[in-house]
């Protein structure tokens, strides 16, 4: 039974088959994630901060689908950015999983793994011949505001024939309205909300909002007392019924979070740091 229930729930494979850095999977200290890995919808975006689970999200979900059949193709913006990604996090999570480990078949390279009967690939975007013969069921584009735009109509042609047609994005964000920004502001824009205990007030973990203070406690917008930031939130939908389920992940609601780096962070004051802050740390565009 739960071998069943692990091949039709990301979430339940993951916390299954997955360890990271020799460590079980876990939902603990990212509550915000399970409502993405459970969304099957065909088309989503997540505009986010750096560090907060998303690329590890595409390593699970394109395994999950190569052991259901289904190929995957996964875009990064160059070569380099790729094979350090594989590396680090495709290769390792093969080598720290036994369920993993005895799935991938005889075509195991940088670009390409075979998982099962299915295939997952993995190119840059300034080489966009390399996946004109593809025949895939689901693309990811990942930090798509350093990718090539060319590539993403050619990405998506490569599911003409699926029935699946999944794509997903992720990115921190650059500048307003553009990249994954535009890509959020045309989707349903689900934001991550969490309670305080004390006044029962529904929030965004927002930065400015909840002032940081000087103790790095987060503080309720309303009554100003303390909110764990880490409760089990949900995502509140701002305009229901778009095609596109969009997320915005705030850094705030991740566990690994350091809020005294954040808080330096904030204090600098060149246009190249200030423009970081917004971009990774909270994972805001900025102009």
């Amino acid at each position: 039974l739960g071998i069943e229930r692990a091949k039709k729930n990301l979430g339940v494979w993951s916390v299954r088959y997955r360890k990271i850095r020799g460590e079980p999977f876990l939902f603990e200290g990212h509550r915000y994630l399970e409502a993405i890995y459970r969304d099957r919808h065909p088309v989503k975006v997540i505009q986010k901060a750096s560090q907060i689970g998303i690329s590890e999200y595409f390593v699970n979900e394109t395994f999950w689908l190569a052991e259901n059949g289904y190929n995957s193709l996964i875009i990064f913006p160059a070569t380099p950015q790729l094979n350090d990604f594989v590396r680090a996090r495709v290769n390792t999570a093969i080598e720290e999983s036994e369920h993993l480990h005895g799935l991938i078949k005889e075509i195991d390279n940088i670009g390409l793994k075979r998982v099962g009967r299915a295939f997952v690939y993995y190119r840059g975007s300034q080489e966009p011949r390399q996946i004109k013969t593809m025949d895939i069921d689901a693309n990811y584009l990942d930090e798509v505001d350093e990718i090539s735009p060319a590539i993403i109509p050619m990405a998506d042609k490569r599911l003409g024939h699926s029935k699946l047609r999944w794509k997903r994005a992720a990115s921190t964000p650059t500048y307003p309205e553009i990249g994954i920004n535009k890509m959020f502001m045309e989707s349903d824009q689900r934001e991550w909300h969490v309670k305080c205990l004390g006044c029962n007030t529904h929030q965004i973990l927002d930065w400015f909002a909840n002032l940081v203070n000087e103790t790095g406690k987060v503080l309720c917008c309303r009554c100003h007392n303390p909110i764990d930031r880490l409760l089990e939130g949900e995502w509140v939908v701002k305009y229901p019924g778009r095609a596109i389920h969009g997320y915005m992940v705030p850094k705030l609601a991740c566990i690994r979070t350091n809020i005294a780096e954040l808080m330096n962070n904030s204090k600098k004051t060149s246009a190249d740091e200030i423009q970081a802050f917004w971009n990774f740390d909270l994972g805001l565009p900025h102009a």
